[in-house]
C-alpha cells in the first residue's frame, strides 16, 4: 500500500481535516447531510469544501454579478446581510487547488475542514464503501485513509478503524474524536507535508493547549453513549471516485 504523493498540503494544529472519499453512488452528500446537523449540535464548526465537475457555476446568465465576470471581474464577490459568495475563474487550472481552497477558509475559524473529493491529494481521509458497487477499496492503494464505513463487514488494512457506513451517530462520534485527537494527529504528518508556519517546539505547546481547549469543550466520554442506527440508501452509477 502506498501514499498518494501528486500533491503537497500544509496542516494546521488548531483545525482538523478529513476527507471524504468512496466511488460514485456510495453517497457521500447524503452522508454529510447526515452527519454536519450531528456536529454542529456538539458545538463544532465545520467547513466543507467539495470537489464539482469542471463546467458547474453558481452564479445566474443575466444576473449582475454574471455580467461583471463576463467583464473581466476577477474575482467578483457578491455580497448581502445574509450571505456571500465569491467568484473566480481559473480556465487556465487543469484541476483545483486544494491547497489553496484550504487557505481560502481559514479565516472563518472552522473547527474542522471536510473535503469531498480530492481523492489524489495527501490528506488523512475517511473511506465509504459499498462492495455492492463493484469497485476495489481505496484504502488498499492509499495510505491516508483512516477509516472505512462501509455497509458490510469488510477486512480493512491494518490501523484502519472499522465502522458501520448506516450507523450515522456512531460515524459522527468518530468525526468528533478525530478533531479531539487532531493536534497530536497533526504532528506525525510532517514526514509527509509541512505544518503551516509552525517550527517543532511551537507544535509541541499548540498540540498540549489545544488537547485542553478540546477537554473543555468536549466531553471525551461522548463516544461511549448508546448510538441508533440511521439508514442511508445507496445513489446509482459507479463512475471514478471523487
Amino acid at each position: 500500500m502506498t501514499a498518494v504523493q501528486s500533491h503537497e498540503l500544509e496542516f494546521c494544529p488548531e483545525v482538523a481535516i478529513l476527507g471524504i472519499a468512496a466511488w460514485s453512488g456510495t453517497g457521500k452528500t447524503t452522508l454529510l447531510e447526515s452527519l454536519l446537523p450531528r456536529l454542529k449540535a456538539s458545538g463544532l464548526r465545520v467547513a466543507v469544501i467539495k470537489h464539482a465537475h469542471h463546467r458547474f457555476d453558481v452564479d445566474q446568465p443575466g444576473k449582475d454579478s454574471h455580467r461583471l465576470r463576463q467583464a473581466g471581474a476577477m474575482p467578483m464577490l457578491v455580497a448581502s446581510s445574509r450571505r456571500y459568495a465569491l467568484m473566480m475563474e481559473t480556465p487556465e487550472a487543469e484541476e483545483a487547488d486544494l491547497a489553496m481552497l484550504i487557505r481560502m477558509v481559514m479565516p472563518t475559524a472552522p473547527d474542522l475542514i471536510l473535503v469531498e473529493g480530492f481523492k489524489d491529494w495527501p490528506l488523512p481521509k475517511l473511506e465509504l464503501y459499498r462492495p455492492a458497487l463493484g469497485q476495489p477499496l481505496l484504502a488498499s492503494r492509499d495510505s491516508w485513509v483512516r477509516a472505512i464505513a462501509s455497509d458490510v463487514t469488510i477486512s480493512e488494512p491494518d490501523g484502519v478503524a472499522e465502522l458501520d457506513l448506516n450507523d450515522h451517530d456512531t460515524i459522527a462520534a468518530w468525526i468528533r474524536h478525530w478533531v479531539m485527537t487532531w493536534p497530536d494527529t497533526c504532528s506525525t504528518l510532517t514526514s509527509h507535508c509541512r505544518i503551516a508556519g509552525q517550527e517543532p517546539s511551537a507544535r509541541k505547546a499548540l498540540s498540549a493547549g489545544q488537547r485542553e481547549l478540546s477537554a473543555d469543550k468536549e466531553d471525551p466520554s461522548a463516544g461511549q453513549e448508546e448510538l441508533s442506527a440511521g439508514q442511508e440508501e445507496p445513489s446509482a452509477g459507479q463512475e471514478e471516485p471523487s
